[in-house]
């Protein structure tokens, strides 16, 4: 077990520190490149698939005498990944929905305030004082 952790840290050091090496090139393509190229074609079915298949490995024979022959077991399993992927998208629409017209209510009921800069002082008319003549209109007669 110790060799393979080695040889594997090994491997890794090597990708990473002499990139430019033809036989390094190489290692990255049959390593990293082709099982990136098909990790990218897997949908979502195909993990749900994938997990199920799993579950069957692990619990061995019970799910197996309860499912009945392999390839019968492989079906079912495919249907119920299927109906599965349904739910999984059917609720992640419903809850976008939901969060969406919860959003819409919010932004309607209760207005976005934006932040409003100070207003400037703004003076108020003084009534002027009349002149220091008897007339009082305000402007002196004589100059």
């Amino acid at each position: 077990m110790l060799t393979l952790v080695v040889t594997v840290l090994t491997v890794i050091a090597m990708l990473e520190r002499w990139r430019d090496l033809p036989a390094v090139r190489s290692l990255r393509r049959l390593l990293v490149d082709k099982p990136a190229a098909w990790l990218n074609t897997l949908t979502r079915r195909h993990l749900i698939f994938a997990t199920l298949m799993l579950v069957i490995v692990i619990t061995g024979g019970e799910m197996l005498a309860a499912l009945g022959p392999l390839d019968m077991s492989l079906i079912l399993l495919w249907d119920v990944s299927a109906f599965i992927d349904v739910a999984v998208a059917v609720t992640t629409l419903a809850a976008s929905a939901r969060i969406t017209s919860g959003w819409n209510l919010l932004a309607q009921r209760r207005p976005i305030r934006t932040r409003r800069h100070p207003s400037r002082a703004r003076r108020r008319p003084t009534a002027r004082k009349p002149g220091n003549d008897d007339d009082a209109h305000g402007r002196p007669l004589a100059a």
